[in-house]
């Protein structure tokens, strides 16, 4: 594998490729700022049932289908027909079109695959259009003679979540005028097109039955499908001249597949540039702050969001909430950021913002008690970058204001600040509200009800926050929520403290404080307003450094607790349980490393061992989802990553730290002071 600086990151040569444990490991995937991407395995063997070049939305971010799974390619010169394409069957792999890889160039906006044969070679470049749902597919022959590409293009038309099986519902009829086609399998579902430069299109209509999905397989899901053919183009090849094909949900012509290639190449140079870490020239920084990018959407309505991850989260309040930083202010995208907040804040209902917006475009779910209070941190945090704040703090205090009154009166899900202590509480019977939020049916893995550490804290940094806005607003209530966060800090440490064990108890409840050893206190340690004692933070970090603390991120219990999971595996029921029970988060390693530059005071050798410490993951970022990060680790060595393998805050927070540590900063860490845990292994 090689770094470098052109259109993608980084490049796999054939011994990589061919090796199919190897290369159907690491996967490629591009977004079109719509919720729709283009994904696949760098062999172009698809392993997951969300697996296509084309998959979209009729609405944004709502209804995602699976169109276009793979294009077959076959390349027929005048003595031997390649078979390019890459299955996997019960029995067989069929083509074995790996074998003829020479080279996959992936982590960018577009990915290059390059197959070797005897008479020549195959470039295809891929790319999606932005805001559209486009994906555009340029084939450059590099051969002495004259040769013949054909295609066929196999198609699901059916929600990305489930498997498809032929049926005859299934409508293949394929209409075909000039160079374009398109077939419409079901009344009131997106259309398939495809339009072509030059060339022939002949219609099949058959069934490809039993690919299975290996990824599927150990996810307990459903993993075999039947995918429909409904054609073969045979389009004449000729050295060194580039033919555009493009698969869209409306007409789109093929010619037009070169600007759409050049644009998303443009746009990667750009957001690179845009940035003060594109100064770091580190290929792996280069590809995190492309994968940022590909997490900012737009909905319907022109609502900015933050996809949480992919390939099957939508957006989420909290993720998007923590992401943000990372996703936008990094990189100095302070206009983004603000859009993405005012967009929940405009979304938010007694005094909550969503949760959730579902996949379906149902009404949002508002089941959390976090994602409101991190909203309230994205805010200071974005306006903390603006030279005249008065703006953002005037549009935001409104919904500010309404929402802390509302959570001090008590609001849904038992969120009411206890007048006894003004700690926040939450959570009851069927609810999980923080970001430990598994359930599975009726069962909720993880509740944490009354009152968790990182909400204690939060909603302190939400009163000294609304008390700031307020101020800037010209309101004088805010006076009032300075007070109250006076409260809270009075009640903080004697709620939670553990002198014994040298941390913070996890929840605060009426029949004493959770002695589980997790992260959340890492959070509370992290955020803008201090509340623990340092000499407390600093014991506090030392064992959350010792039992946590992995090259990935934290283990979310201690491997010490008879709850402990040491591996994510199983079907949704047995991986639900392992989710918040010793999995590594990737994205708490940005609160971890936030509260150890604060205990340190930000200091050059600080910086520069936060920034060693970041190593294991930015190694990652060529690994599982190529360019980005994944948002789970088993919490055993050696950690192998699950759940989706691009994840907004675990890319987020990433960036969030390296903005943090100066570029050149040099020196080892203070002595005593410096986390080590596995690393130094």
């Amino acid at each position: 594998m090689t770094c470098f600086g052109g259109e993608s990151m980084f490049v796999f040569r054939s011994g990589d490729v061919t090796d199919l444990e190897r290369s159907t490991a690491r996967e490629w995937l591009l977004a079109n700022g719509l919720g729709g991407y283009a994904s696949s395995t760098v062999c172009g063997m698809p392993t997951r049932r969300y697996h296509g070049l084309l998959v979209a939305g009729e609405r944004p971010l709502e209804d995602r289908r699976l169109l276009v799974s793979v294009l077959s390619e076959s390349v027929l010169t005048d003595f031997r027909r390649f078979e390019l394409g890459c299955n996997r069957y019960p029995d067989a792999v069929y083509p074995r079109g790996f074998e003829h890889i020479a080279s996959v160039e992936v982590g960018g906006t577009v990915v290059t695959h390059v197959w070797r044969l005897e008479t020549g070679e195959l470039e295809r470049r891929v790319a999606m259009a932005g805001s559209r749902n486009v994906t555009a597919v340029v084939y450059t022959w590099h051969g002495h003679t004259r040769t013949v590409l054909e295609l066929r293009p196999l198609t699901a038309c059916r929600s990305y979540h489930h498997c498809q099986r032929a049926h005859h519902e299934f409508n293949g009829t394929l209409n075909i005028a000039h160079q374009r086609a398109w077939l419409a399998p079901y009344t009131g579902a997106p259309e398939v097109h495809l339009g072509w430069e030059r060339g022939s299109v002949e219609p099949l209509g058959v069934w490809y039955y039993n690919l299975r999905y290996q990824a599927e397989i150990e996810r307990g899901l459903d993993y075999e499908e039947d995918l429909y053919c409904p054609g073969v183009w045979t389009i004449p090849l000729s050295p060194g001249e580039p033919v555009g094909l493009t698969l869209s949900t409306q007409p789109c012509p093929g010619s037009e597949a070169h600007a759409i290639v050049a644009a998303a190449a443009k746009r990667q140079e750009a957001i690179v540039s845009a940035s003060p870490m594109g100064a770091l020239g580190d290929p792996r920084v280069n590809a995190l702050l492309v994968a940022a990018d590909s997490f900012l959407a737009t909905r319907e309505g022109g609502l900015s969001t933050v996809v949480a991850g992919y390939h099957w989260f939508t957006d989420w309040g909290r993720d998007a909430m923590i992401a943000l930083p990372g996703t936008t202010l990094a990189h100095g995208d302070t206009d983004a950021a603000g859009s993405v907040i005012r967009g929940f804040a405009s979304a938010m209902r007694g005094g909550l913002v969503p949760n959730r917006f579902p996949d379906h475009g149902q009404k949002p779910d508002y089941n959390t008690v976090d994602a409101t209070l991190w909203m309230f941190v994205a805010a200071k945090r974005t306006a903390d970058k603006l030279a005249e704040p008065v703006g953002l703090a005037s549009e935001l205090w409104p919904a500010m204001r309404q929402s802390v009154d509302l959570h001090l009166r008590g609001t849904a899900f038992g969120i009411k600040a206890d007048p006894a202590d003004a700690l926040l509480q939450q959570g009851g019977d069927g609810h999980q509200l923080t970001w430990m939020d598994a359930k599975v049916g009726d069962y909720v893995v993880t509740p944490r009800t009354g009152k968790p550490v990182e909400i204690a804290a939060l909603w302190y940094n939400a009163l000294r926050i609304a008390a700031e806005f307020g101020q800037l607003a010209g309101d004088a209530q805010a006076d009032e929520y300075r007070s109250l966060a006076a409260g809270v800090a009075a009640s903080f440490n004697r709620a939670f403290w553990l002198e014994d064990e040298g941390c913070l108890a996890d929840v605060a409840t009426e029949a004493g404080p959770d002695r589980s050893l997790r992260p959340n206190q890492v959070i509370a340690l992290s955020l803008p307003y201090d509340l623990a004692r340092p000499a407390s933070a600093e014991r506090a970090m030392s064992v959350v450094t010792r039992e946590l603390l992995t090259p990935y991120g934290l283990r979310s219990l201690a491997p010490t607790d008879s709850r402990y999971c040491p591996v994510y595996v199983g079907g949704p029921f047995e991986r639900d349980c392992a989710y918040h029970q010793g999995t590594v988060w990737a994205w708490l390693m940005g609160p971890y490393l936030r509260a150890y530059l604060k205990l340190n005071d930000h200091s050059a050798p600080a910086r520069a061992h936060a920034r060693d410490l970041l190593e294991p993951l930015l190694d990652h970022v060529t690994d599982a989802c190529v360019g980005s990060i994944s948002e789970i680790f088993d919490g055993a060595s050696p950690h192998r990553p699950r759940g989706a393998v691009s994840q907004a805050w675990s890319v987020a927070e990433v960036l969030d730290v390296l903005s943090e540590c100066s570029v050149g900063a040099h020196g080892d860490a203070p002595p005593g002071s410096a986390p080590g845990s596995e690393q130094g292994r």
